[in-house]
């Protein structure tokens, strides 16, 4: 059928409640308006359900297939292969091109790129560089053992993911990578925010900080413990009974944030709010303590986007430019400190929680994200 793409992903697009599936719903929204969409779900039955009952475009058509689950799966997977090939799902892949003749296999992520039959046309969301998430992972590693197995695990995929990589027509990435063919950078951005008719401003002078960040995602709450363990008790000694709020899609048990918790008072845990808005209007600036994973942070551009300066590390601040009003990178214990004292002590500081807004709503459209997708798109078919 003529103006028909496959999208192949592991997950499906609901509900839009982390960062990933909102990326995946932006990038379902683009092209629907362009093509009509297949979208093939593989092994997840829920997310497949979810899909049926929220879906009411009829551009869209949501299917679903299980791999095949066979004994050299299970092996491969125990030793730490990553990319294997699964002829069920191949074939299968074959017969929908056949009957639809797509224009291109729209692959989420580079996982589903061993998937496709040769002779297709494949644009690939990267989104996680593979190498650069474990050599994130080895450098964060605490033990031996741990160090070990991740570096086994990056030596024996490492040339499947070159292979790859070498497949693909169009590379989608987050922010500027070596090694691609055709990149094309469309930033992480906070989809569910800008999916909203509109994102009000609220100037919050009172010293305050607010953390936002999914706590079941390893460096989100090891980088607020460091937070809460080394730089919030000597804010405290400058500014008494200072909120610490911190918001997270899911909560997590964790014994020793539930101990930092109990010993400072004025820190305060939200779990899934219907607006993420009124978080940013009541506190003054943000915190973003990330030391570890891939791609770009997504809080730090729905916070400029909210009109809040942001303290953060040069991991965090992958992908933007620095800006001393708005994002300010720090890498140890003291210059956090001194970043965020200062932010809280400035006498404008309504100003240049506005400046930030106005500038950043003007860089970070979500229209002009799509139009440069579309773009992209028409320079390999």
């Amino acid at each position: 059928m003529e103006n028909s793409v496959l999208f192949v992903s592991f997950s499906g697009p609901y509900p839009p409640h982390d960062g990933k599936k909102q990326r995946t719903l932006a990038l379902l929204k683009a092209l629907e308006k362009q093509y009509q969409v297949d979208y093939l779900i593989i092994d997840q039955e829920t997310d497949y359900q979810l899909a049926i009952n929220h879906n009411e475009n009829k551009n869209i058509r949501f299917l679903k297939i299980n791999s095949s689950r066979s004994n050299w799966q299970r092996i491969f997977k125990k030793v730490g292969l990553l990319f294997f090939k699964d002829r069920t799902i191949t074939n299968y892949i074959h017969q929908l091109n056949k009957e639809k003749k797509y224009q291109f296999v729209f692959s989420r992520y580079i996982q589903p790129v061993i998937l496709v039959p040769k002779g297709i046309k494949i644009i690939a969301d990267i989104d996680d560089d593979f190498i650069e998430l474990y050599r994130s992972r080895i450098q964060q590693a605490k033990s031996l053992y741990k160090k070990i197995r991740l570096n086994q695990i990056l030596f024996i995929n490492l040339r499947k993911y070159k292979k790859l990589k070498s497949r693909v027509d169009l590379s989608i990435l987050v922010k500027q990578e070596k090694g691609f063919q055709n990149p094309l950078i469309l930033p992480n951005l906070p989809f569910q925010l800008l999916f909203q008719d509109e994102i009000d401003f609220i100037a919050c002078t009172q010293p305050s900080l607010l953390f936002v960040g999914k706590l079941t995602y390893e460096p989100n709450i090891n980088g607020i413990k460091w937070f809460i363990e080394n730089v919030y008790p000597k804010l405290l000694e400058k500014i008494p009974d200072l909120p610490l709020t911190i918001v997270s899609t899911f909560d997590v048990i964790d014994q020793e944030l539930d101990r930092l918790l109990k010993i400072y008072p004025a820190i305060t845990k939200k779990i899934n709010l219907e607006d993420i808005q009124i978080a940013y209007h009541s506190n003054a600036m943000v915190i973003a303590p990330i030391f570890q994973g891939a791609g770009t942070n997504l809080k730090v551009t729905e916070a400029l986007l909210m009109g809040r300066p942001v303290v953060t590390t040069s991991f965090g601040a992958k992908g933007f430019e620095e800006n001393d009003d708005f994002l300010n990178i720090c890498e140890d214990i003291n210059s956090f400190f001194e970043q965020t004292k200062s932010i809280l002590e400035r006498t404008n500081l309504g100003e240049i929680q506005e400046t930030i807004f106005e500038k950043s709503n003007s860089k970070f459209a979500l229209k002009d994200w799509n139009k440069d997708l579309t773009t992209g798109i028409k320079k390999i078919i």
